[in-house]
């Protein structure tokens, strides 16, 4: 399905308050980085933005495309014969609850419309297995922070061992958080490296862009660097 010059979007956050009126839900970050992301998609790929479709909820129970804003977006760009681009999926799947995961990365397949992602450029239907499944992952791993979080809130936990012990416990932490992470991104180094020419290397610049144009967030900030990139290369290959 082409896109027309004119495209509609969808744009969905969680926020811990809601905002008292629509200026004040617009310059909200979550809002406004999903926004920026919609606006840079349309100027590189020449289209203008057409309808908006947007919803700021502090209920995190709810998938996002289980709201009735969504199905009208949706039956808006399918009456017009466009797509619906949105901010970032990766984000918007990431935090549906865990046990909808399933049935919200599966529904966009279903759609009579062409679901745009803003982050990557490209359509849902065009995500490869090994990226929905790496999604999931890190939906996941959201998750179990968050539980983490929940406990810890509820109980106080007491230090104790002396500075040695408690830095072999955290080095054997970083450790842990590093394997786990490498086998998140396992699936897209395979994929890269399949589609390589025989006996080419997969080199850390290429894997760091193609996870930072997915939106997958990096072992210490937002982005992924060059250094990380070649670090968790290596611990792959172990």
């Amino acid at each position: 399905m082409d896109v027309s010059n004119l495209v509609p979007f969808f744009v969905f956050a969680h926020v811990s308050r809601k905002p008292r009126s629509l200026d004040e839900g617009i310059k909200l970050p979550a809002v406004q980085r999903q926004l920026l992301r919609i606006r840079a998609r349309a100027f590189a790929s020449g289209r203008s933005l057409g309808q908006r479709f947007m919803m700021t909820t502090t209920y995190r129970q709810k998938a996002f495309l289980d709201y009735a804003v969504f199905d009208q977006a949706v039956a808006f760009a399918r009456k017009n014969g466009t797509a619906l681009l949105v901010g970032d999926l990766a984000e918007l799947l990431r935090g549906v609850p865990i046990e909808q995961f399933r049935r919200c990365s599966d529904r966009p397949d279903s759609l009579e419309v062409d679901v745009w992602d803003a982050a990557t450029g490209r359509f849902w239907r065009d995500f490869e297995q090994a990226t929905r499944q790496t999604i999931h992952g890190m939906a996941i791993d959201r998750y179990r922070r968050g539980e983490k979080i929940a406990v810890g809130r509820k109980k106080t936990q007491s230090s104790a061992g002396n500075i040695a012990h408690n830095q072999a416990l955290g080095a054997r932490a970083n450790k842990v958080r590093a394997k786990r992470l490498a086998e998140r991104i396992r699936p897209i180094v395979d994929e890269m490296r399949a589609a390589l020419p025989a006996g080419e290397q997969l080199s850390p610049s290429a894997l760091m862009h193609r996870l930072n144009e997915l939106g997958f967030k990096g072992p210490q900030t937002d982005k992924w660097s060059l250094n990380a990139a070649k670090r968790y290369l290596l611990i792959l290959d172990k």
